[in-house]
C-alpha cells in the first residue's frame, strides 16, 4: 500500500506531550496553514529531533498518513530559531497560541503566514532596540491588534466595524456602541456607556492612542471568544505572571 507523504516548510507554533514518548506538534506553513503531526519517540533521551522541535523554529519536514493527525518524518532546520526573550517572547507565544487554537487543519493562509513572519521580525527588532519594557510594549500593541484583526477577517469572524448594525448607518463620533460577536456594533442602550464612535473610527484608521488601543483590545477579545471557548490562553497567564513578578 502506498504511503501518502508530503514535504513541507513551516514554523513550529505549538507542541505538547502525546502518549508516553511522543509529542503532538503544530506547524504553521505557507502551503497548508496549520499542520498537526505526531513526532514519535522524540521524548526519549536518545532522540535528536526534540531540540529542533522548538517554538519559532522554521523547519523543512516530512509528514505521512491520510488522517488529519499525520506522522512526522524527517526534519531539518532551514535557519536559526528566532531568539526572543522576556515580553517579546511572550508576545510571540501569544500569536502562536492564537494560530494553534483557531486555525482549521490544512487550509492555506498565505497572507497570514507572511504577516506572521513580518511580526516575528518586528518583535526581534523591538527587543533589540534597547527600549524600556513599557515603551517596547507600546510599540507591540498596535502590531498585535492588527494581527488579531487580520486573523479574524481571514477566518470570517470579523463583521463590518464601520456600521451601527442596529440602524444600518455609519458610526457617529459622539455616540457609544457595544460589540456583539454575532452581529457587530450596536448603538448602546445606555447613554454614555460603551465604546465611543470616534475611538472606533481611529482604530479603523490605525490612528493609535490610549483610547483606540483599548477599543481594539475589547473588540478583539469579544470577537475571538467564540473561537477560543472557555479555555484561557496560557500565554496570557505567562505574561501576567511575568508582569506580577517584575512589579
Amino acid at each position: 500500500m502506498s504511503v501518502n507523504r508530503q514535504s513541507l516548510n513551516g514554523f513550529v507554533i505549538h507542541r505538547r506531550a502525546y502518549r508516553e514518548t511522543s509529542m503532538l506538534v503544530d506547524f504553521f506553513c505557507k502551503e497548508q496553514g496549520k499542520v498537526s503531526a505526531v513526532a514519535k519517540g522524540v521524548r526519549n533521551a536518545k532522540s535528536d529531533k526534540r531540540s529542533l522541535l522548538q517554538p519559532l523554529q522554521f523547519l523543512s519536514f516530512e509528514v505521512s498518513g491520510r488522517s488529519s493527525l499525520r506522522t512526522l518524518g524527517s526534519i531539518e532546520a532551514n535557519e536559526k530559531s528566532i531568539a526572543l526573550s522576556g515580553n517579546m517572547l511572550y508576545c510571540a507565544f501569544y500569536i502562536n497560541e492564537l494560530l494553534s487554537r483557531t486555525l482549521p487543519e490544512a487550509e492555506p493562509f498565505a497572507a497570514l503566514f507572511e504577516s506572521y513572519q513580518i511580526n516575528l521580525a518586528k518583535l526581534f527588532a523591538i527587543q533589540n532596540a534597547g527600549l524600556e519594557d513599557v515603551e517596547a510594549l507600546l510599540k507591540v500593541q498596535p502590531m498585535l491588534r492588527q494581527f488579531e484583526f487580520s486573523l479574524l477577517e481571514m477566518l470570517g469572524y470579523l463583521p463590518d466595524l464601520s456600521l451601527d448594525v442596529s440602524a444600518d448607518k455609519p458610526l457617529l463620533d459622539e455616540h457609544h456602541y457595544q460589540f456583539d460577536s454575532s452581529q457587530g456594533l450596536l448603538a448602546s442602550k445606555i447613554v454614555g456607556q460603551g465604546m465611543r464612535g470616534l475611538h472606533i473610527k481611529q482604530m479603523l484608521a490605525q490612528e493609535w492612542n490610549e483610547h483606540s488601543l483599548q477599543v481594539a483590545k475589547r473588540i478583539v477579545r469579544l470577537a475571538l471568544s467564540p473561537l477560543l471557548g472557555d479555555k484561557p490562553l496560557k500565554s496570557r497567564e505567562l505574561f501576567s505572571y511575568n508582569s506580577t513578578k517584575k512589579g
